[in-house]
């Protein structure tokens, strides 16, 4: 189902446009350390499906990609607590262009890389896992 790959490029979309402010020459610095983290999980996800051979491989590759989903999620509200103010920023700031431009092309990356192993949607593991990423992604606001 195409609908999954979809949630998942809006992830990365929704995660590079919702963490992009901060940046290393102003008080906040610690998103830049959030984005890296995004990049690094995207990348490590995009790298586990690429390899998955079955249904059963897919859906475990999912429920990991969850599992640090929910970490970010996490950072993010830590985050948000801690500067209420980021999203009412009206741009990113330009300190952090490359990480925001990294994470999106890594998000491109991840949605080629799902759309070939499309054949393994419609199994029942795989929708389940799917659910549980949408029901993150809701909960942080995607």
């Amino acid at each position: 189902m195409r609908l999954h790959a979809v949630m998942l490029a809006a992830l990365v979309a929704g995660l590079a446009a919702g963490c992009g402010a901060g940046g290393k020459d102003n008080e906040y610095a610690a998103y830049e350390d959030l984005l890296k983290h995004q990049l690094a999980m995207v990348e490590q996800f995009t790298a586990r499906v690429k390899q998955v051979a079955s249904a059963e491989e897919m859906a475990a590759a999912v429920r990991e990609f969850n599992l640090e989903l929910q970490v970010v999620r996490e950072e993010i509200v830590a985050l948000e607590e801690r500067y209420p103010e980021m999203p009412l920023l009206a741009e990113d700031p330009p300190s952090l262009q490359d990480e925001l431009t990294l994470l999106e092309r890594a998000g491109a990356d991840l949605n080629m890389a799902i759309m070939e192993k499309a054949e393994y949607f419609l199994d029942p593991q795989v929708e389940e896992a799917f659910r549980e990423t949408s029901a993150i992604m809701t909960e942080i606001g995607m």
